[in-house]
């Protein structure tokens, strides 16, 4: 069993709004397959690390590296801690078209 995660979502929310809201990461960019589709396995954040590295997208890699400390739990959950740290301090213009036309 893995170790109570050493990363809160408070500690790293505000990288992944950042990442999140760049011209072509509305939909998670290259970490869509944990953050958007819940699948927050070891193996699917090493997936999403490694795809991320060989399309050059070394703050996805990043924020992947990230993942792998946090709990599965915490995975779950960051997803929607990002869209309310947006919905708080963003404006609606950092919001990517599809989020604000929704």
């Amino acid at each position: 069993m893995k170790p109570k995660a050493e990363i809160t979502i408070s500690d790293v929310v505000y990288q992944f709004w950042e990442y999140y809201r760049k011209p072509g990461n509305g939909a998670w960019g290259n970490l869509h397959i944990v953050l958007a589709d819940n699948n927050v396995k070891d193996v699917h954040v090493e997936f999403c690390i490694k795809d991320a590295q060989q399309r050059g997208d070394t703050e996805g890699a990043d924020l992947g590296r990230i993942l792998l400390k946090m709990s599965k739990g915490q995975r779950l959950r960051l997803s929607a801690a990002v869209d309310a740290y947006g919905r708080t301090y963003g404006t609606p213009s950092d919001y990517p078209t599809w989020v604000r036309n929704r």
